[in-house]
């Protein structure tokens, strides 16, 4: 018989989860309206015809006809049943399943020890070879950001305010060209669409001594943000956290950075990379064990929702709303330092 989670408990996964977030581990989307767009991960294709749409929270293909919400995409995608499915997004979410579930119509109450293969996923970084292949991206791309070909780069870094030391600190780097890789280089299998790495700046994730992601902020276009596929929901700058210090919970990179750069003498930043990202307790015990966490996510619709969520989440926990965000602040040459003391007292 077939296991079934209450389905209050499936609305709360859904609420907590972005399709298109999830969708973009997988594969590149390019934003048309409220739209991603992408090459089908199901079938063979040139032309992309793989739809997500934001706003209604489903996926469909035009070539092959699969479509569905983010359980049916995780299924396909993993080819795991639902209930699976259903447990690796509430993960990823950081919400804690119910420990009984409803079998037809009896309630059963799951054992201490459930069987291996129920077992929630644990959060882990992708496997060794995708991290070989990103580690070799991320300091080839370091080394061309201080050449002539990432001149450009480099200044608009300086013009939005980093320092030269704040940039090689973060290790930031620069891929000058577009280019599309075969999936094996990245340990993905063989069918997979090619692996897409934009031209931009490179923010490699690096935590708890694995590379979990390789962000690319690029200079046009959208989405802004994007990596190659294969990548893990980690926190940018978890292993500050070691420090025992305040922390700022920024939703970018950018955000966090300026935050270390201008105050990192006196709280720890960490950014989630997106309004859902971060959402595990591997993160969230690392946070709570913070002496208070100052949420800094935007004063926008979504950033307040992602905001409520962390404070929820973290006991002691505080909003600390940006008067821009913290990297426009910066931009601007707002004294930044001075808003997070005034926050800590």
């Amino acid at each position: 018989m077939n296991l079934l989670i209450p389905a209050v408990t499936i609305e709360r996964v859904r609420a907590a989860t972005d399709i298109m977030d999830v969708v973009s581990e997988h594969l590149e989307l390019r934003q048309r309206g409220r739209n991603g767009v992408g090459l089908c991960p199901f079938h063979n294709e040139k032309t992309p015809s793989f739809n997500v749409n934001s706003e209604m929270q489903i996926y469909r293909c035009f070539g092959c006809g699969v479509g569905g919400d983010v359980f049916k995409f995780v299924q396909e995608i993993g080819k795991i049943p639902f209930i699976e499915a259903i447990t690796v997004l509430a993960e990823r979410a950081g919400i804690v399943l119910p420990k009984s579930v409803v079998v037809g119509q009896t309630r059963r109450v799951r054992s201490a020890t459930p069987p291996k293969q129920r077992r929630a996923h644990p959060l882990c970084p992708p496997c060794a070879s995708w991290q070989a292949r990103a580690e070799e991206t991320a300091q080839t791309a370091e080394k061309t950001l201080w050449r002539p070909e990432g001149a450009r780069a480099l200044s608009y870094l300086r013009v939005r305010g980093f320092t030269e030391d704040t940039i090689r600190a973060a290790r930031w780097g620069y891929i000058h060209d577009d280019r599309h890789e075969a999936p094996d280089l990245w340990a993905l299998p063989s069918d997979h669409v090619p692996v897409w790495l934009p031209r931009g700046i490179s923010i490699p994730w690096r935590a708890c001594g694995s590379l979990w992601r390789l962000n690319v902020r690029r200079p046009n276009g959208t989405p802004k943000y994007c990596g190659p596929a294969g990548s893990a929901n980690g926190l940018y700058g978890v292993d500050g956290l070691a420090r025992g210090l305040p922390v700022v919970l920024c939703e970018g990179e950018f955000d966090a950075l300026a935050v270390a750069q201008e105050a990192g003498d006196l709280v720890t930043a960490v950014a989630t990379g997106s309004t859902c990202g971060g959402r595990h307790r591997r993160w969230t015990r690392l946070l709570a064990a913070a002496p208070v966490v100052l949420v800094a996510y935007d004063a926008d619709d979504a950033g307040e929702q992602a905001a409520s969520w962390w404070l929820d989440a973290l006991s002691g926990s505080r909003r600390l709303v940006p008067v821009d965000d913290p990297a426009g602040m910066l931009k601007a040459g707002a004294d930044v330092r001075s808003w997070v003391i005034s926050n800590l007292a």
